[in-house]
């Protein structure tokens, strides 16, 4: 069975390694993608430096260092020093009587709404475009080529791929949020934040035909998720099942984004088919008006991605819709922090809104007179940033 497993991961054929050359060879020696630009400038200083941006040092550095430190906040700043003076007691809300720190809230809040549907708007319907037209171009056959082709590095795709990988960096602003508020930093999130930077990194890095996947969907349940929590920041009432049901598209996110990713680990693209499609496909580039001269075109790439697979296939044998061994491990790694992550959103779903809700409906008559006192503060999510999140 083991032996199975690791021919899986690394035995297939991937058009874009050097046959010879040993696994780890691949992944060290993989070009890194050109800096991702609107101008014609090709390079950025932080992008290449030595300590640039997908130095597989920094990225890890930061989610490990991000993790222990949202552990130590736990247990110096929330269970041990809050205001009983470092002996333990009731955690101090520093944003309940401070106009600027909630301001701050509110804004942070408001401009990852802002960042995250712009994001969304302009890689879904690219994406979106590409299937289409491979489906118009050649049927099943078109679809299959366009979904395998699907460019991290295409430019238009790039920058927006790329400054989500680098957001993930700014938005563990949420757990100092949670600190403030004198809340925990709760595993969901912990595992969360540290997780989603690593998995976008190695995505972006070894130029994953499937990071669209998780942009789009991700950058989708942000909008909502964000505009939820500045709205909540500024003390507006919700309905318990407006919260629920944000919670749920979570885990419908993280569930149906890891099935879509993951299908293509089964698609195989045979030579003789796939070059048929990219030459039948003319109209690809008169779908989308971003796709100039100056850029590659659908129909360039999908003819590029056909000649890989044609001058790589042995015979009439068919080649990988993965490209390359580091594209196959950023999905195996998606993959492995996805589903602990589905675990921990369903067991926050079952404390939260079953167990949890009976408990508040059993206590709801008694404690009504103190939830007005409090203006809403015995709501988790009354000031925003709660425990729903998700990266």
């Amino acid at each position: 069975m083991l032996s199975n497993l690791r021919d899986l991961l690394w035995k297939a054929h991937y058009p874009l390694d050097a046959r010879a050359a040993s696994n780890m060879d691949d992944l060290r020696n993989f070009p890194y993608p050109p800096y991702p630009t609107w101008t014609s400038d090709p390079r950025s200083t932080w992008y290449n430096s030595p300590l640039n941006s997908l130095n597989p040092l920094l990225p890890l550095s930061f989610a490990l260092g991000y993790y222990l430190l949202a552990k130590f906040a736990n247990v110096y700043f929330i269970r041990g020093g809050g205001e009983g003076g470092g002996k333990g007691g009731r955690a101090r809300d520093w944003t309940k009587d401070s106009k600027l720190l909630r301001g701050a809230i509110i804004l942070h809040n408001a401009a990852l709404t802002v960042y995250s549907a712009w994001t969304f708007v302009n890689v879904a319907p690219a994406a979106i475009t590409f299937l289409y037209a491979g489906w118009l171009g050649a049927g099943l056959e078109g679809f299959k080529l366009a979904a395998c082709s699907i460019p991290t590095n295409y430019p238009h795709l790039a920058r927006f791929v790329y400054f989500f990988y680098l957001s993930k960096y700014y938005e563990v602003i949420d757990s100092l949020i949670l600190i403030l508020k004198g809340k925990a930093i709760g595993q969901l999130q912990s595992y969360h934040h540290a997780g989603a930077l690593i998995c976008m990194w190695i995505a972006y890095r070894y130029q994953s035909q499937n990071v669209w996947v998780f942009t789009a969907w991700n950058s989708g349940v942000h909008t909502l998720m964000y505009m939820y929590y500045v709205f909540a920041a500024m003390r507006w009432p919700f309905p318990r099942a407006l919260k629920r049901s944000l919670t749920t598209l979570q885990m419908l996110q993280i569930a149906s984004g890891t099935i879509v990713t993951n299908i293509s680990l089964f698609l195989t693209l045979y030579p003789s088919l796939v070059y048929k499609t990219a030459s039948q496909s003319k109209l690809l580039k008169q779908l989308d008006p971003l796709w100039s001269d100056a850029y590659p075109s659908p129909l360039s790439i999908s003819q590029n991605r056909a000649l890989q697979c044609a001058v790589g296939a042995e015979g009439g044998a068919g080649c990988s819709c993965i490209e390359s061994r580091g594209a196959a491990l950023a999905l195996h790694v998606n993959t492995a922090y996805m589903l602990p992550l589905l675990v921990l959103f369903l067991n926050f779903f079952v404390q939260s809104y079953l167990r949890g809700g009976s408990k508040t409906r059993t206590r709801s008559s008694s404690s009504s007179k103190r939830r007005i006192a409090t203006n809403g503060h015995a709501n988790g999510h009354a000031n925003g940033n709660g425990h729903a999140k998700s990266d």
